[in-house]
């Protein structure tokens, strides 16, 4: 993929990347393995019903300030009542969502890789909802379709979009 093609303009899959950090999903090396969730197996693999309890906006690194200013990367993360922390995020890859039991990994890591210097920068309580109506929301809204562009439908972008959807009054 050409670096023109990687920030302005790659073409999504129709699926969402999805990386679970669970014990018992990890490869033999210990690493999660990445899984192509169609809109048809969304609600199923972590409960449909499974209510969402926190929400906060997380930002990384990509490039550090070596010059006069930071490119950041944003990213979801959200806590659910069956005790499951989830990252939420847009890349130049697609839509990528990380499921563990513990919230370190979808903070510190990203499609299994360490992220540089992950940090909560806002938290806001969410309408109630629960994760049936989030996959709902990336398939309706067309996110998962959607191709990337750094300037005008980047990970920025996607977080705002979730927050005004899910954020209460």
């Amino acid at each position: 993929m050409s670096f023109f093609t990687k920030f302005f303009g790659s073409k999504y899959p129709n699926y969402v990347i999805f990386y679970d950090y669970r014990q018992s999903e990890l490869n033999e090396n210990g690493k999660p393995i990445a899984k192509k969730i169609t809109h048809f197996d969304l609600p199923t693999f972590a409960g449909d019903s499974a209510f969402v309890l926190n929400v906060c906006l997380y930002k990384s690194d990509i490039l550090p300030s070596k010059w006069f200013f930071n490119i950041l990367h944003q990213f979801v993360i959200f806590e659910t009542n069956n005790h499951l922390f989830f990252s939420l995020e847009k890349d130049y890859n697609g839509i990528v969502l990380q499921m563990s039991d513990n919230i370190e990994d979808v903070v510190t890591k990203i499609e299994g890789k360490t992220r540089k210097t992950p940090g909560c920068f806002a938290k806001a309580k969410t309408i109630p909802c629960t994760l049936g109506s989030i996959f709902k929301w990336l398939y309706k809204s067309k996110a998962v379709y959607n191709t990337y562009n750094i300037i005008s439908a980047n990970c920025i972008h996607f977080v705002n979009q979730f927050f005004n959807v899910f954020k209460s009054k």
